[in-house]
């Protein structure tokens, strides 16, 4: 589903449609974008990944509002099985760092 471009970039090798949204082949994202010192609690990729390119996707293009694009990534998260916890702190973390074309 993913091919790495480096510096953790990622290019989606097919299109993936999840909760509503229809991201195409060749988007590029670089998955959750978390601080690196974060990273053993919530790595770039895992569960959650077809969630966070969801809202990459939205984020770049600036589709809905910012609060529709996070609430797509908390509801994709629970869909996949994150633990709540996680995807609480996760949304947290979008809602309050979070920065797309909006």
């Amino acid at each position: 589903m993913l091919n790495y471009l480096g510096n953790g970039r990622y290019r989606t090798s097919k299109s993936i449609k999840f909760v509503g949204v229809n991201v195409p082949a060749g988007f590029h994202t670089d998955l959750a974008s978390t601080p690196r010192i974060l990273w053993n609690i919530f790595p770039p990729f895992g569960k959650y990944e077809k969630a966070a390119i969801i809202h990459d996707y939205l984020y770049h293009f600036g589709i809905g509002t910012k609060k529709e694009a996070d609430h797509k990534f908390l509801k994709g998260m629970k869909i996949l099985g994150v633990p709540f916890w996680k995807r609480q702190m996760m949304h947290k973390a979008v809602r309050i760092f979070g920065k797309g074309n909006f």
